[in-house]
């Protein structure tokens, strides 16, 4: 029943989500040995799931909560929705030489954005931020899982040197010892997650939960030089206005959902392999 507790409620009509995919590209073959790709990839999703707590206050204002949302008798409580959109475009790159002469490596680019409104996940997670429960298209915005760039890259090297490697040592045991190795080795390399700025409390006294009230932006959030002490500059981001004749109720921020990003990553993978035949 929604008129005693807050519970999760599913729309009875809720639909299967569905997806549209579509890509085209061109490949290349440079040499016997090396190969390049470069395509187009494209992806829509619609009737996707949007979460969110509903039967809150139509608006910010003063008073009991109840008398201003759509159904005075019933609870604030959560209720998905099959109401969502999403949009993914990217382009990507590889880059492959295999194995000739003791070397082989591969190079893959994608360059991307995923958006979509309010939610990037089911039940509220990956991204979920939707400010105004009754206008949740203002909440359209790069997904929680966007990254903008990933590079990648991977190679195997035989060292030329060693009987019948290219430098031959001359001697059984110097060609045994130092000849036979490979070098391997992975690099990747990705742009930073995006995250929004959001106001603890229910401020706008229209029922809600959680941090959902976002600041106004009054500045620049981006440094030059950001640091783990200080990331974004916090002098940009401030309370939004009281209602009006209401002091102590702020209306909703202008602060877009996932504006600023978090650090990107790079991770470097090394090992050195030594070959050694049963003869020796």
């Amino acid at each position: 029943t929604p008129f005693s507790g807050e519970l999760w409620y599913m729309d009875p009509y809720y639909k299967n989500p569905l997806s549209a995919q579509w890509n085209f590209g061109m490949q290349h073959q440079i040499s016997p040995s090396m190969l390049v790709d470069a395509n187009y990839v494209g992806s829509a999703g619609s009737r996707l799931n949007r979460g969110g707590r509903y039967n809150v206050a139509l608006a910010p204002g003063p008073g009991a909560i109840s008398p201003r949302t759509p159904f005075p008798h019933a609870q604030q409580s959560f209720f998905d929705r099959s109401w969502g959109r999403s949009k993914y475009h990217a382009f990507q790159f590889q880059l492959n030489k295999r194995y000739t002469n003791g070397l082989q490596y591969m190079v893959s680019y994608t360059w991307s954005k995923s958006m979509d409104i309010g939610a990037s996940g089911w039940y509220g997670v990956e991204g979920f931020s939707v400010q105004d429960a009754y206008n949740w298209n203002n909440d359209r915005s790069v997904s929680g899982f966007d990254l903008t760039h990933v590079l990648a890259v991977n190679w195997v090297y035989d060292l030329p040197v060693g009987r019948g490697r290219g430098l031959d040592l001359g001697n059984n045991v110097l060609n045994n010892v130092i000849g036979g190795r490979q070098v391997n080795g992975i690099a990747s390399f990705q742009s930073g997650i995006p995250y929004t700025v959001n106001i603890s409390g229910d401020l706008a006294n229209v029922g809600n939960t959680g941090n959902y009230l976002r600041p106004i932006v009054v500045g620049n959030h981006r440094l030059d030089n950001p640091s783990p002490n200080r990331w974004f500059n916090q002098q940009a981001f401030a309370l939004p206005p009281h209602v009006p004749g209401s002091p102590g109720i702020k209306q909703y921020g202008n602060a877009g959902r996932n504006i600023l990003r978090g650090d990107g990553r790079n991770n470097f993978d090394l090992s050195l392999f030594k070959k050694i035949g049963f003869q020796e």
